[in-house]
């Protein structure tokens, strides 16, 4: 408990300033409020700059990317239409039957060589064990067979890049119920 009678600690005493001392403080704290302002402003400035860079970077990150796309596009509809250009000649040529088959035989070893040079390639179905990653079947029948064998291709499946891009459709036989 405190002696009424002992002194004041003057380091608990509030310090008296003169107003010189006061106005010098008050006008360093004013600067510091400036240059604080001052850098918050830079930063806030620096932040949208860079903000309005990332969009700029965005959208032409997305235009070049339509514009490869469309450009990939546009080549292989090139090599599709020399395809095209071969089956009008074809229908367009009056050399016979034999002709008109040998000459649609060859547009589509062209077009076949094509497709496989854009990474297509047509899916294996007929003698090969039934995969329901790469084949549909529409039907079903028994048989002496060892797997799931598909016995008829009703339309020819594709991969690309090595993805099934179209699955076959194809008739399975199934091994015989003992």
């Amino acid at each position: 408990m405190k002696d009424r009678h002992t002194k004041e600690d003057p380091a608990q005493k509030p310090a008296e300033i003169s107003s010189e001392e006061a106005a010098r403080i008050l006008a360093d704290l004013t600067r510091e409020l400036e240059a604080a302002k001052k850098s918050n402003d830079e930063y806030k400035n620096s932040y949208l700059r860079a903000r309005a860079d990332y969009e700029n970077f965005r959208k032409r990150s997305e235009r070049d990317h339509d514009e490869k796309i469309r450009r990939g596009k546009a080549d292989f509809m090139l090599k599709v239409l020399e395809v095209m250009d071969d089956l009008d000649r074809a229908v367009a040529a009056d050399a016979g039957y034999e002709a008109l088959r040998q000459g649609l035989d060859l547009t589509a070893k062209k077009l076949g060589t094509m497709l496989k040079g854009e990474g297509i390639e047509p899916i294996e179905a007929v003698g090969c064990v039934f995969d329901p990653s790469l084949h549909e079947a529409v039907t079903a029948s028994e048989g002496d067979v060892e797997h799931d064998t598909i016995n008829e291709e009703l339309r020819k499946g594709y991969t690309y890049c090595g993805s099934t891009l179209r699955p076959s459709i194809v008739r399975v036989t199934v091994p015989r119920k003992s």
